[in-house]
């Protein structure tokens, strides 16, 4: 758009030039006629340059202003992502404070077996059958 107005504008000012040099070496009607279009045209131009430049300037501002409010959303969006990464690790604790049962403490031997000591029981047993009349502990020897 820009090359376009000023090859536009090269061209007026050769055009004004012949222009000129046409009426000074020789004074034609023609010649006065084609310089007031010259000036329009040139008026014109000029105004087109401001609106254009106008134009540009809304435009930059607008899009400066939609980038602004684009990078002030994501700002946003990341705060909210790194106030989520802090906070559940606190609530996370408190919750597992409160699902954790008490403990328990474990046996002092643990039960082993299928029927749990049944074999253990069956061995005291015969063990007692075997001595009836045994009063105190054997002594190791």
């Amino acid at each position: 758009m820009k090359v376009i107005a000023q090859n536009v504008a090269q061209q007026l000012k050769q055009l004004g030039k012949a222009l000129e040099q046409m009426g000074t070496g020789g004074s034609s009607p023609s010649g006065g006629q084609k310089t007031p279009q010259v000036a329009d045209e040139a008026r014109k131009l000029a105004e087109m340059k401001a609106a254009d430049k106008a134009r540009s300037e809304q435009l930059a501002a607008k899009i400066v202003q939609e980038l602004e409010a684009e990078i002030e959303k994501w700002r946003r969006i990341r705060e909210q992502q790194l106030q989520a990464r802090r906070q559940p690790p606190k609530e996370q604790e408190e919750e597992k404070k409160q699902e954790t049962p008490p403990l328990v403490e474990p046996s002092t031997k643990p039960k082993r077996g299928l029927f749990f000591g049944f074999w253990n029981r069956r061995a005291q047993r015969a063990r007692e059958q075997a001595q009836p009349e045994m009063v105190g502990r054997r002594v190791g020897g």
